[in-house]
């Protein structure tokens, strides 16, 4: 994956920290945390990384369709009659 940094014309909130600016990981106990190396514990960041868009990411194994659209929802007989367009997820993938 290719990533790219970019300078943003406003402050954000730190990804690495969630705005706390207090990180704890793998090393820390359970009730400790450390300052952010991200944002150096200020919780905002004003350059971020990412990933360039190449392509569609890949769908969940157990995806199989994804819709389109809702076209109608008839009631017949008491019963509501969905009726949808959709493709495979193979289809969708490659659209």
């Amino acid at each position: 994956m290719v990533k790219q940094k970019v300078t943003l014309p406003f402050n954000t909130y730190c990804q690495n920290c969630n705005g706390t600016g207090a990180y704890s990981g793998g090393a820390e106990m359970e009730h400790q945390a450390v300052k952010c190396y991200t944002c150096n514990g200020t919780g905002y960041v004003t350059e971020i990384e990412l990933d360039v868009f190449v392509n569609k990411r890949h769908l969940p194994l157990k995806i199989t369709e994804v819709i389109l659209e809702r076209l109608k929802e008839v009631d017949v007989d008491g019963k509501v009659i969905r009726t949808v367009r959709s493709v495979s997820s193979d289809i969708f993938l490659e659209m």
